[in-house]
C-alpha cells in the first residue's frame, strides 16, 4: 500500500479512537505510518539523483534505463544498507521491542512512554498492511536475525499478476472515501462553532429516539432495499450458473479482471462518469442557492408560474428535451463533449436541487444576518459565519440528490455524448444487452457504490436532528 493511503488509513483509525475517549498520542500515531518508508524514500531519491540526472544530460542513454532498473532491484533485494534501511521500522521483532520500551516507560511515568507506545503500534498497523500486500518483495518477516524470508502474500498492491489491478481499485477508493470523511468532518467543525445552539437539543434528541418496534422496522426496510444486491455480488463472483442450482457451480474473478484490465475502458467510464456528477453537483449548488433564498424568502407577482417554469424540466420527458437541445449544441460545438454532457446534465438536476433548497430558506430566518451586520460583519463574513451553517443541511441533502441524478443519466448522456463520451451508465446498459451477467453484475455493483456511498455521507441530514427535508 502507498504510503499516502498508509496515513489515511491511521488517520481514520485515530480519529475513531479519539472518538472512544481512548488516551492515544495522535502525532505519534500518524508518525509511526510514514516512518518506514522514509528510508528507502530517501534512498530512492539519492539513487534517481545520481544515475536519472545522467539520462536527463545525455538523452541517448536512454537505452540504459532498464539496467538501471535492475540495479535499483539489485539494491532493494541485495544491497545490506538498504535492505537494512528499508525494515529497521517494518520489521515485527523491532517494533515489539520499541513497543515493550514505550509501555515500560509509561508504566514508570516517563513522559515519552505514550508517545513511543503509540508511534509502535502505527508502525505495527503499516508493517501489517504491508506484509499482506506485497507478494515477493514485502518486509523481511524475522529482521534482523533473517535477511531473505518474505511472506509471500497472495495480493500484491501493484502486480497485476496478483490482483494489484483490483487492489488499486480498492485504495484509490478508499482514499478518496477518507478524504471526503476528513473534508466533510473539517467543514462540520469550522461550521458547527458559528451554529445556534438550542439549549434542549440534548432533550429533544432523547425525545425522538425510536422504540424498539420502529427500529425493527428500519432494519427490515434495510434488508429488503439491500436484497437486490444478493443475487448481483452471486452473479458477479460466480463463472457457471445453470438452471436448476441456487448457486453457480463455479466462482471465479473473471468479471472483475475483465473489469480492471486497461482495454476494457471501465475506468474511464468510471472517473468520467465520476468528473460529471461532481462537477454538475457543485455549479447547480451555486446556482441553485441564490435562486432558492429568493423564492424562499421573497413573495413577488409571478411567483407561482416562476416556480412552474423551474419545475417544468421534471414534467417534459427528457428524450423530447434533448432532442431540442442536441441541435443547439451542435451549432455551438458543445455536442460529443464533456461540457455539452455537463450542461445537459443540468436539466434534471437543477429542479430538484432549487426546491429543496427553497424549502430549507422557506423556514430560514433573517434576523441571524441583520445581527451579524450590526456588529459590522461583512456580507462575505455573513454567509460564511451565518447563512451557510444554516442552510448545510439543506446543501447537503440538495448534493445528494444533483449527484445520484446526474450519476445515473443514459439518455441525455448518450445523445448529447453521441458515444464520444463514455460513463458508466452508457457502458452498463451495453454489457447488460450483451448477456454476459457476470460482467454486468460486477458494472452493477461498481454503479451502486459511489450512491451508496453518498447516501451514507448525508444520511444523518435526511431524518433526526439534522434533518433538511422538514421545510421542504
Amino acid at each position: 500500500m502507498r504510503t499516502l493511503s498508509h496515513l489515511l488509513v491511521t488517520a481514520g483509525l485515530g480519529d475513531r479512537l479519539q472518538r472512544r475517549g481512548a488516551p492515544i498520542r495522535l502525532k505519534a500515531f500518524l508518525l509511526g505510518s510514514v516512518l518506514p518508508d522514509l528510508p528507502l524514500v530517501l534512498l530512492t531519491v539519492g539513487y534517481l539523483i545520481a544515475n536519472v540526472g545522467l539520462l536527463w544530460r545525455d538523452p541517448a542513454l536512454m537505452s540504459e534505463f532498464g539496467s538501471l532498473m535492475d540495479s535499483y532491484h539489485a539494491l532493494y533485494f541485495n544491497n545490506p544498507w538498504w535492505i537494512a534501511g528499508h525494515n529497521l521500522f517494518h520489521a515485527p521483532f523491532v517494533i515489539a521491542a520499541l513497543f515493550l520500551t514505550g509501555v515500560l516507560a509509561e508504566r514508570r511515568g516517563l513522559r515519552w512512554g505514550p508517545a513511543l507506545h503509540w508511534l509502535a503500534l502505527g508502525l505495527a498497523l503499516h508493517s501489517a498492511i504491508d506484509i499482506l500486500t506485497h507478494h515477493d518483495d514485502g518486509p523481511l518477516l524475522f529482521f534482523p536475525f533473517d535477511w531473505r524470508y518474505r511472506f509471500p502474500s497472495p495480493v500484491s498492491y501493484w502486480d497485476r499478476a496478483y490482483y494489484g489491478g483490483m487492489f488499486t481499485v480498492f485504495e484509490y477508493g478508499l482514499d478518496l472515501l477518507l478524504v471526503a470523511y476528513f473534508a466533510l468532518k473539517g467543514a462540520r467543525r469550522h461550521l458547527h462553532l458559528h451554529r445556534p445552539v438550542c439549549a434542549g437539543a440534548s432533550v429533544a434528541r432523547l425525545q425522538t429516539m425510536m422504540p424498539p418496534w420502529q427500529r425493527a422496522g428500519v432494519i427490515g426496510l434495510t434488508v429488503v432495499l439491500l436484497l437486490p444486491l444478493v443475487p448481483l455480488t452471486i452473479w458477479a463472483f460466480g463463472q457457471r450458473w445453470l438452471f436448476p442450482a441456487a448457486l453457480p457451480t463455479e466462482w471465479g474473478l473473471r468479471a472483475w479482471r475483465y473489469i480492471l484490465a486497461p482495454g476494457t475502458r471501465v475506468l474511464t467510464a468510471f472517473s468520467n462518469s465520476l468528473v460529471v456528477a461532481l462537477v454538475v453537483t457543485l455549479l447547480s449548488i451555486i446556482i441553485a442557492i441564490p435562486a432558492a433564498r429568493v423564492l424562499g424568502l421573497a413573495h413577488f407577482r409571478g411567483k407561482t408560474l416562476v416556480e412552474f417554469l423551474i419545475l417544468a424540466p421534471t414534467v417534459v420527458p427528457a428524450f423530447a428535451a434533448a432532442m431540442g437541445i442536441q441541435v443547439l449544441f451542435i451549432r455551438y460545438g458543445l455536442a460529443d463533449t464533456m461540457a455539452g454532457v455537463i450542461l445537459v446534465h443540468m436539466i434534471p438536476v437543477l429542479p430538484y436541487a432549487v426546491l429543496i433548497l427553497a424549502g430549507i430558506f422557506a423556514n430560514y430566518d433573517v434576523d441571524y444576518e441583520h445581527q451579524a451586520r450590526v456588529l459590522s460583519a461583512g456580507s462575505w463574513t455573513v454567509f460564511w459565519r451565518v447563512t451557510l451553517p444554516m442552510i448545510l443541511p439543506g446543501i447537503i441533502v440538495a448534493a445528494l440528490f444533483a449527484f445520484l441524478i446526474s450519476w445515473s443519466q443514459y439518455l441525455l448522456t448518450l445523445l448529447i455524448g453521441g458515444g464520444q463520451v463514455l460513463t458508466l451508465p452508457v457502458l452498463l446498459l451495453a454489457f447488460a444487452n450483451s448477456g454476459d451477467y457476470a460482467i454486468t453484475a460486477a458494472l452493477s455493483l461498481v454503479f451502486v457504490a459511489p450512491a451508496v456511498v453518498a447516501l451514507l455521507f448525508s444520511a444523518r441530514y435526511l431524518t433526526g436532528g439534522h434533518a433538511a427535508l422538514r421545510g421542504v
